[in-house]
C-alpha cells in the first residue's frame, strides 16, 4: 500500500486529462524499438483517456472519507452507508460488511470490540481481494494477520475462483507479550 502513490493517483484521475500527442508524421524516418502500429494505438488510448471525464470533487470526496474510516466495526458500517447513500455498490460492500459481523455474532463474537479500518491490510502485496485481519494488542505490533485471497487463485487457476484464506501467527510477539504481562 502505498498511500502517497495514491493520493497522487486520485488528485491526477480529479484533474482533466493532458491532451493526446499528435499523430506520428507519416514522413518522418522511424526510429526506436516500437513499431508504428504500437505508437500509433498508444496515441490512440491517450486520445481515449483524455476524452474521459475527470473525477468530480464530491467523488474524490466520497473516496477521501470511505478510506478515512476507523471505528468500532457497527460504526464503521453505519458510516460507509452514510458516505454511500444512494451509491448501489457501495451500499452492497457495506451490506457484505454487515453480514460478516452478523455472522461474527453467531459465533459469540462481539463486532464492537472489533475496530474496522478502510485501509487496514493495505500492502504492496496486492494478493488479498476480500477481507484483510490482523489481531493485536496495544503496545506491540500484530500477533496475527491475514485475509482472503480468492482472486490470486483465480489468476492461477484459468479463472476459477476457489475460496482462499491464509494468515501468520508471530510466536516471537506472543512471547514477548506473555514475557510483558508477567
Amino acid at each position: 500500500w502505498r498511500p502517497r502513490r495514491f493520493d497522487a493517483l486520485l488528485e491526477r484521475f480529479s484533474r482533466p486529462a493532458p491532451p493526446p500527442p499528435i499523430s506520428p508524421d507519416p514522413d518522418v524516418p522511424h526510429v526506436g524499438l516500437r513499431s508504428r502500429e504500437e505508437i500509433a494505438a498508444r496515441i490512440a488510448l491517450l486520445a481515449e483517456e483524455a476524452d474521459t471525464p475527470p473525477l468530480k470533487a464530491e467523488e474524490v470526496a466520497r473516496i477521501r472519507a470511505l478510506s478515512a474510516i476507523r471505528a468500532p466495526a457497527p460504526e464503521a458500517v453505519t458510516e460507509i452507508k452514510r458516505i454511500g447513500a444512494g451509491d448501489a455498490t457501495i451500499t452492497a460492500a457495506a451490506d457484505r460488511v454487515s453480514a460478516v459481523l452478523d455472522a461474527l455474532v453467531l459465533r459469540r463474537i462481539d463486532p464492537d470490540g472489533i475496530t474496522f479500518e478502510a485501509n487496514f491490510g493495505l500492502t504492496s502485496l496486492e494478493y488479498y481481494s476480500g477481507f484483510v485481519f490482523g489481531f493485536a494488542a496495544p503496545g506491540h505490533i500484530p500477533v496475527a494477520t491475514g485475509g482472503r485471497y480468492d482472486l490470486l487463485t483465480a489468476s492461477m487457476s484459468d479463472g476459477k475462483a476457489i475460496p482462499a484464506v491464509g494468515g501468520v501467527i508471530r510466536p516471537e510477539i506472543l512471547l514477548a507479550m506473555k514475557e510483558s504481562a508477567a
